[in-house]
């Protein structure tokens, strides 16, 4: 084997993360190890096209970063074409720049990245790029809804709502404070609350469900009487 392509073995091995397991059979190395071996190995090879599917669905949260970071910067030199197949929202968002959402093997959904995840359009489309809180509503008028799964709240958007609109959507981390008059402001009354490292998890009880950011060392929280939804950020979907 020429030297420079040594070199290339080298480089890669340790960009991947994979030293030490330079003479292990596949049987010997873990799920994470594979996948991080077959990514190298397709890079090695400089191909016209790269599939890529479910790149980094064995691998620890800290790898996992590590590697998609490791992964971009390879491919920013790539000047192939790239698919990535994926359920992950964060790889989808991170690594493509055109979207294609499939359901039930049709495809639903396909654009820019961007447009998608900000309008969704579709219900199936606002699970995936994570909507946690979708409503069937009952349309009142062009700006006014009630929210049939959320305690039959009236809830107003600032885009106009078509006949074609079955549902809306609210992003979890959308929610702001808000006093009692406020426009879209909601009850947090007998809500449940979760600590996570990182977020408050809070539960109301008409099931809408607010993700508040905290730091790691905030352990002592106060819900607020009622948070609020800007109209703007209401997602109207079929």
């Amino acid at each position: 084997m020429a030297k420079e392509n040594y070199g290339r073995i080298e480089e890669l091995v340790k960009k991947f993360r994979l030293e030490g397991l330079e003479k292990r059979y596949p049987r010997q190395l873990s799920g994470g190890q594979q996948q991080r071996v077959a990514l190298a190995r397709i890079i090695a090879y400089d191909p016209d096209v790269i599939l890529l599917d479910e790149p980094f669905s064995a691998m620890d949260t800290y790898l996992k970063d590590q590697l998609r970071r490791e992964l971009i910067n390879l491919l920013e030199e790539f000047d192939g074409f790239i698919i990535m197949v994926t359920h992950d929202r964060d790889d989808a968002f991170q690594f493509c720049d055109e979207l294609i959402v499939m359901d039930k093997g049709k495809i639903i959904a396909e654009g820019k990245t961007y447009d998608i995840f900000e309008k969704p359009e579709k219900v199936q489309v606002a699970r995936i790029t994570g909507c946690k809180n979708i409503s069937e509503i009952e349309i009142i008028d062009d700006r006014h809804f009630r929210a049939l799964d959320w305690g039959n709240i009236v809830l107003e958007s600032a885009e106009k709502i078509s006949k074609n609109i079955s549902y809306a959507g609210i992003r979890a981390h959308d929610f702001t404070f808000a006093d009692k008059d406020d426009l879209n402001a909601i009850s947090t009354k007998n809500a449940e609350v979760v600590e996570m490292p990182f977020e408050w998890d809070i539960k109301l009880v008409n099931d809408l469900w607010w993700i508040y950011d905290k730091e790691i060392h905030d352990h002592d929280f106060t819900v607020p009487e009622y948070i609020k939804i800007n109209p703007k950020n209401i997602i109207l979907l079929e």
